[in-house]
């Protein structure tokens, strides 16, 4: 083998295992959905709960917003998936097991199960439509569209039905951490409105907190 060919190879390592030390180690990071716990004093307390159950069952998800990948819209119909960031449980589970811990909290309904149970009072579904990240040219905002619904499991009627529509600026605190924290923000929020809608349907009392 020649000197030449020898120093070429021996280049070709040395570059190879320079690039090897200097590249970053990229790592998929998860998100939670949940309630901040410093929230839980804000959920709507009522003041009296309604002689009824009612199971929070898991909530339909838009097919473009259903899988674990984060979704970065950037225009009207453009949607992006990041690579590196996800969320740590499917969308359609993570919001229906934030919005358990909201109404089992808010004492609204005498017993509040998660999942199936036998023969409920009432069901709470819903349908999340859209659950994204917003980035046009500098702006970056976190948006949630979606419904909650209150059924009569005996009658099989729709009782309530509460549509949301909400987008949030992120600012100068736009990391993706804080973007999870914003999009949780929301249902938190909206959670509590279609509660006090739920009080009103009843009759029950204007919350305690209000």
């Amino acid at each position: 083998m020649s000197k030449a060919k020898n120093i070429a190879i021996a280049v070709f390592l040395l570059i190879a295992v320079l690039s090897g030390c200097t590249r970053r180690v990229m790592i998929r990071r998860y998100y939670l959905i949940e309630m901040d716990p410093a929230e839980l004093s804000k959920i709507v307390k009522f003041t009296k709960s309604v002689d009824h159950s009612v199971n929070v069952r898991d909530f339909d998800v838009d097919r473009a917003y259903r899988q674990t990948s984060i979704v970065l819209r950037s225009d009207t119909h453009e949607l992006n998936y990041y690579f590196y960031h996800y969320w740590a449980v499917r969308p359609g589970l993570a919001v229906a097991d934030m919005v358990y811990s909201i109404v089992d909290n808010s004492r609204l309904f005498k017993n509040c199960y998660r999942g199936f149970s036998y023969k409920p009072d009432f069901v709470i579904r819903g349908h999340i439509q859209q659950m994204e990240r917003v980035q046009v040219k500098k702006i970056v905002s976190a948006h949630v569209r979606g419904i909650i619904i209150l059924d009569n499991t005996e009658s099989g009627e729709t009782i309530l039905r509460y549509d949301f529509d909400k987008i949030v600026g992120l600012g100068n605190k736009n990391d993706m951490n804080s973007f999870v924290s914003v999009i949780s923000g929301i249902l938190f929020d909206e959670t509590n409105e279609f509660l006090k809608k739920c009080a009103a349907h009843f009759n029950i009392d204007q919350p305690k907190n209000d």
